[in-house]
């Protein structure tokens, strides 16, 4: 038991105190291995639900309604052994100097490395951490759900131990993909086998990953898909989670 610990705090809200821990494991001949980790004390609560307005989309840090302030974070470079750990601390840097307090891990990218994550716990930078699917739908037979359920198994237990994970995602845009982009016209899929397509995304998104989660990590929040609305629809306006393209189509008229 810690007395009187030290949390957590975002960037702009407290110190991102990290405790440090070794655990070692001896047999009768001596040590067998030995490992460090840090740890942050903190609660985050991900509030997702029909509010007075609509359906709210807000994050509780400590027990307190916090204000995310960030950016989309895709890879920072086409080739990944360009990325070095001076590029990552820069970034982060940045983020800090422009008041940032949370990078989402965009689904069209890749899991990123632990020098990332360490470096989230260490300057107070939330993660929101979408699983690598992005803007289209996905096979579904069970080579393809088994390959994916390995994946997601160990991300999810590489990255579950950072205070600075905030919640899970399954996918960027799918749903909304589905719902608004007229694939069947675009792609000449068959009704039938549209319906198919999308019965087994929801399949991948809306059973095989949260149950992954709920496994491996079950306190942290999980959300299908994102956005839950639909930037050109005003009925979706009170919706907490939105994707908003009408600067960048208005500007590019």
């Amino acid at each position: 038991m810690i007395d009187n610990p030290r949390r957590w705090w975002p960037n702009g809200l407290g110190e991102a105190f990290l405790y440090r821990f070794t655990a070692t494991l001896r047999d009768a001949a001596g040590v067998i291995d030995r490992a460090t980790t840090r740890v942050g004390l903190r609660t985050i609560r991900v509030r997702n639900e029909p509010d007075a307005i609509g359906e709210c989309f807000e994050i509780e840090v400590n027990g307190r309604r916090t204000f995310m302030k960030g950016a989309n974070y895709i890879p920072s470079d086409s080739f990944l052994e360009r990325v070095t750990p001076e590029r990552y601390a820069r970034l982060f840097r940045d983020a800090v100097d422009a008041n940032m307090n949370m990078l989402r891990v965009w689904g069209g990218g890749t899991y990123e490395s632990d020098l990332f994550h360490d470096l989230a716990d260490e300057h107070g930078i939330l993660i929101w951490q979408d699983f690598m699917f992005s803007c289209t739908l996905y096979p579904s037979d069970p080579a393809f759900l088994a390959t994916v359920a390995e994946e997601a198994r160990q991300q999810i237990r590489r990255l579950r131990r950072h205070p600075s994970l905030a919640l899970w995602c399954g996918n960027n845009e799918v749903s909304l993909g589905i719902a608004h982009w007229n694939w069947p016209a675009t792609f000449d899929y068959p009704p039938a086998l549209f319906e198919r397509l999308v019965a087994a995304n929801r399949d991948l998104f809306e059973r095989l990953l949260p149950d992954l989660v709920a496994e491996h990590d079950p306190e942290r929040f999980y959300m299908p898909s994102s956005p839950i609305g639909f930037w050109n629809d005003p009925a979706d306006d009170a919706r907490g989670d939105n994707h908003y393209w009408g600067c960048g189509m208005a500007r590019n008229r």
